[in-house]
Formats: C-alpha cells, sequence, structure tokens
C-alpha cells in the first residue's frame, strides 16, 4: 500500500476479487456479483483523511479501479458489507460495479 497524502491517494495492489459477494452478502442486484475485499483500516483511513483509493488488479497490472471516499461511506452506511477473514481480520466488500477506470478529482463520487 502507498499512501500519498499531497494527491490525496492511497494506492494498493489486490490478487483477487471476491466473486459471490452478492449471493453470500444479501445485496441488492445492481452491485453485480464482484467485490474486493478491503481491510477495514484502510477503507476508514479513506474516509476519514477524505481521500481517493486506487486498486491496481494484479491479473492485469495495466487495470486501475478507482473509488472517492464519499462513494465508499455511503455504501457502507447503507449495506451490509463487513465480513471477518480472520478472529481479528475485517474486510468491507465493496462492489467492484461502484468504482470508476479513472480518477475524479473534483472531490464528487
Amino acid at each position: 500500500m502507498i499512501i500519498n497524502l499531497d494527491s490525496k491517494v492511497i494506492m494498493m495492489d489486490l490478487a483477487e476479487m471476491f466473486r459471490h459477494a452478492r449471493i453470500k452478502l444479501n445485496w441488492d442486484e445492481k452491485y453485480g456479483n464482484l467485490a474486493f475485499g478491503i481491510n477495514r483500516t484502510i477503507v476508514n483511513l479513506v474516509i476519514s483523511a477524505e481521500l481517493k483509493l486506487l486498486i491496481h488488479f494484479l491479473p492485469d497490472l495495466n487495470s486501475e479501479y478507482w473509488i472517492n471516499y464519499d462513494t465508499l461511506r455511503d455504501f457502507k452506511k447503507s449495506v451490509n458489507c463487513l465480513s471477518f477473514v480472520t478472529k481479528t481480520i475485517q474486510v468491507y466488500n465493496i462492489p467492484v460495479s461502484l468504482f470508476k477506470s479513472k480518477p475524479n478529482f473534483s472531490g464528487a463520487s
């Protein structure tokens, strides 16, 4: 994970997606089945510092998935997306459909 506070971006690499998130977490179909599992601490940092999150999906190093803090905050508040990976590690499962292929630097989602 790389944090650049000047550009207000956290960048991280992920190697896999949660392929059945909608079914397992009982989400509305509009979010689709795919999600990124993002550590709870990272999501909370993005939201509290009003940052953007950039995910490089490792199977395709050219892929970029961007999401703004307000989109994360609103989804986290409205949908059950927190799960335990182990007894001590929690992740927020965020639908891939909420991410954009390019950053939005205007401050809006």
